[in-house]
């Protein structure tokens, strides 16, 4: 009986997880199917600053109440062509820190437990360079696809920059500036937005010339440096956790326009349950990682077209009615079925009926017209209503042999 139980609830919770459709009364969405990126133990994933590639790590299921003490196999994903590209330098640890550079090409590893895994690898190659560097002196870790280099703390108050698989080189900064963030290099320079050390913060574009390391500052607004740091565009969409499940919603005031009409289409959808763990949301991309029982899946938020939305939404609902209706008509089956094959009266109905579903909002919505007795009464169970769910433009009707059909309001 438990199990039974077990299956009836897992099935409502899972048909919550299936409502997809989301939007606002200017555009509709949809959260699709979730997709396997690795069946492995997951321990760790991260987008890339460009929403591109999905870093993880994998690690034997039994090292899994100690992942720091384990070694572990670390993988990049790339979105666009969902190919996967494994990183193939042994005995890197689980808690190691691996970011990927603007570039999208080339990581930097940086491993306390293995000095000799610390450098640059890329992807494409499998090529790898031993570069170690505290991790207190790295002032720019690379991530702007404009400035995919390190920037770290040299000697005699030096900035050195250093490129995947090339020279270090280095340059003085006026200690007026402190270093916010590069933003653009060529064959020629570098540029880097820079702030004052002092009070009010002053805003300086930094142009250093590589081949001489001469420095030349340029002032900055606020409205130029805000542009600068932003160079990742923000989502319309917002990824919050409202027990027990996480969503995904659009952001009010997103477009700066207040809402004029209530939308007919559901304003979140869902994503994962309370289980789940790095549950990760891609700005640039709008798209949904997190970890089942280990597992690696990926959701991805698209853009359909608002009427079709609309005619979905009301088949999702009738079909959300119809699973609702049936789970409650398999729960009054198995109530018989330890109550001498004896269908409930209605008196005290979710009382009685909470112990097969463990849902009183299910019970709640459910109307029971059936007035309970043998079921061996019942000469026509097929055609022998037990009660309904209403829903949109109709009711879900079950019977007692089970089984559940929807059918429309008479216009």
């Amino acid at each position: 009986m438990k199990f039974v139980v077990a299956i009836l609830t897992l099935s409502t919770a899972m048909f919550a997880f299936g409502q997809t459709i989301f939007g606002d009364e200017n555009a509709a969405f949809v959260l699709t199917p979730a997709r396997v990126v690795s069946d492995s133990f997951v321990t760790y994933a991260s987008f890339s600053n460009d929403g591109k590639r999905l870093i993880y790590s994998r690690i034997n299921p039994s090292l899994a109440m100690e992942p720091e003490k384990a070694a572990a196999d670390w993988f990049v994903y790339d979105l666009p062509t969902s190919r996967t590209y494994p990183i193939r330098l042994k005995g890197i640890s689980a808690a190691s820190d691996i970011g990927i550079l603007g570039d999208g090409k080339n990581l930097f590893i940086r491993d306390a437990s293995v000095p000799t895994l610390n450098g640059f690898y890329n992807l494409e190659s499998g090529r790898f360079q031993a570069f170690f560097v505290k991790s207190e002196s790295v002032i720019w870790a690379g991530l702007h696809p404009q400035a995919p280099f390190m920037i770290v703390e040299g000697e005699n108050d030096t900035v050195g920059v250093v490129y995947p698989f090339g020279t270090p080189w280095f340059f003085k900064l006026s200690k007026s500036w402190s270093i916010t963030a590069p933003f653009y290099s060529d064959s020629q320079v570098i540029k880097i937005l820079c702030a004052s050390q002092g009070q009010p913060v002053r805003f300086s574009i930094c142009t250093v010339v590589k081949s001489t390391g001469s420095v030349t500052y340029d002032n900055a607004t606020k409205d130029v440096a805000e542009k600068l740091l932003s160079f990742s565009d923000s989502s319309r969409f917002e990824l919050s956790f409202k027990e027990p499940y996480w969503k995904v919603h659009i952001e009010p005031g997103y477009d700066g326009k207040p809402k004029k009409t209530p939308s007919k289409l559901d304003e979140w959808a869902y994503v994962c349950g309370d289980k789940s763990t790095n549950v990760l949301f891609e700005w640039e991309n709008d798209v949904v990682a997190y970890c089942e029982a280990g597992v690696l899946l990926l959701r991805e938020i698209k853009k359909v077209d608002y009427q079709r939305a609309l005619d979905l939404t009301v088949e999702l609902r009738h079909k959300e009615a119809l699973s609702a209706a049936k789970n409650v008509g398999i729960a009054l089956l198995i109530y018989a079925s330890d109550a001498d094959d004896i269908l409930p009266n209605g008196e005290n109905f979710i009382g009685k009926l909470l112990p097969y579903t463990k849902d009183a909002k299910l019970l709640s919505n459910f109307n029971y017209t059936f007035a309970g007795g043998p079921l061996d009464n019942i000469k026509d169970p097929a055609g022998t209503e037990l009660g309904f769910v209403l829903g949109e433009g109709g009711r879900a009707i079950v019977y007692a042999d089970g089984h559940a059909k929807w059918v429309p309001d008479k216009p």
